[in-house]
């Protein structure tokens, strides 16, 4: 029921990177499942993807698929690791060093964007909300040897002031039309929101924001409008609030 009700909120409320920009244009999820809109049509896509997770997928501004990552990768499962994250090339297999990242199975561990530094690279955002706790990123570059791919600088940490990060974030483009904001949210009875800014000189924050309502479960959902100034947040306790985002600023209000 709770993928079922995140699936709804993301078709109203969607990621700012949305169909028309070409990088939101196929989804790689489940087991082995995909949809792609390009070209303002729907076709299905075969993927290689084991997901009990997390899932993400980056295109070109084509619309041409770079790369998809999921956490919950079922072979890491069984063995009985605590870091489940893989990176999958546009082709469906592993890239080079794309293995263990941190992850475990939960539904919004991993966020992907464009690095605004660098064309060739891609961020990937990891949230571990169980087993090794905290925030995360690892650099993607899809076009790594004729698009195998490799993945760099896997698994850095994010110093932020506390580890019990809920199940959840969200990226909204600046206003600039270059730089990138993204944000987690703490739990624990918090309301803090942990603002990022991604600009061509790498990460700064976290910037810290207590805003709405406190939560004490670490299942939640943040998605936003297209438009990119309003965010809504869920968590599986019942709340349901629409925030106010400013993209010039990064101030979460009202």
């Amino acid at each position: 029921m709770r993928e079922i009700v995140s699936i709804i909120f993301s078709l109203f409320f969607a990621p700012l990177y949305s169909f028309s920009q070409g990088i939101g244009s196929n989804w790689c999820f489940g087991d082995s499942a995909g949809i792609s809109f390009v070209n303002s049509t729907v076709s299905p896509l075969i993927t290689s993807m084991e997901c009990r997770g997390s899932s993400v997928s980056l295109s070109d501004s084509s619309g041409s698929l770079l790369f998809s990552a999921n956490t919950g990768y079922l072979p890491y499962f069984w063995a009985g690791s605590n870091r489940l994250g893989v990176v999958w090339n546009k082709n469906y297999q592993l890239m080079v060093n794309g293995d263990s990242l941190v992850g475990m199975a939960w539904y919004h561990e991993f966020l992907a964007i464009p690095d605004p530094g660098n064309d060739s690279i891609s961020i990937l955002f990891q949230i571990g909300v169980t087993s090794t706790q905290g925030l995360f990123y690892s650099k993607i570059n899809p076009y790594f040897q004729n698009y195998t791919g490799i993945v760099t600088n896997k698994n850095t940490q994010i110093a932020i002031p506390d580890n019990d990060l809920a199940d959840a974030s969200c990226a909204v483009k600046h206003s600039n039309g270059r730089d990138w904001w993204y944000f987690v949210h703490n739990w624990n009875g918090h309301n803090d929101f942990y603002v990022f800014l991604i600009t061509p000189f790498g990460i700064s924050g976290p910037f810290i924001q207590s805003v709405g309502s406190n939560s004490s479960t670490d299942v939640m959902n943040i998605v936003a409008t297209n438009s990119g100034n309003k965010l809504l947040v869920t968590n599986n306790f019942g709340l349901i609030e629409v925030l106010d985002f400013d993209r010039c600023t990064g101030v979460i209000s009202n």
